[in-house]
């Protein structure tokens, strides 16, 4: 056992002093110094998530709208009608407060301009435009079912 050599422990008006650990003032100023850190990084803190968070919702319209559109392209391109109901489409793929605009405008007999726009409240998320070939388009039966039974009677 360690042994407190009176002499250390009294100061010289014969008031008992602590040297073996922290008093409450310093440990009150270390507190206060602690917290003026922190509230001058939270609000750091608070930028860079609010930030990150709108550039991951980005990449997931990104990623949204690609599909969206690889899928429109590919459901044109394999359908042989010429006319596309972009009402229906544009229902088929809202979601979730997400709008979806969807314009077809016919170039030539087998190209046609696609725009596909993905808004939320009236902010334009994401856009894109492209020039889409549709071979089937072009192409119309030489003889329908109806004329052939016909020339069999």
């Amino acid at each position: 056992m360690s042994q407190i050599n009176i002499r250390d422990t009294k100061s010289k008006n014969n008031v008992w002093r602590n040297t073996n650990g922290f008093t409450l003032i310093e440990v009150i100023i270390a507190m206060m110094l602690v917290s003026i850190i922190f509230l001058a990084a939270f609000p750091l803190v608070k930028t860079g998530r609010t930030i990150v968070e709108k550039k991951q919702k980005e990449i997931e319209v990104c990623i949204l709208g690609d599909g969206m559109f690889d899928g429109l392209t590919k459901e044109m391109q394999n359908s042989a009608e010429m006319g596309f109901d972009t009402e229906e489409l544009e229902n088929k793929y809202s979601q979730n407060g997400i709008d979806v605009e969807i314009t077809i405008e016919m170039v030539k007999s087998t190209w046609a301009i696609l725009l596909l726009r993905i808004k939320e409240e009236d902010a334009v998320l994401y856009e894109r435009e492209e020039m889409v070939h549709l071979p089937n388009a072009g192409l119309k039966p030489l003889i329908s079912v109806d004329e052939w039974t016909e020339e069999e009677d």
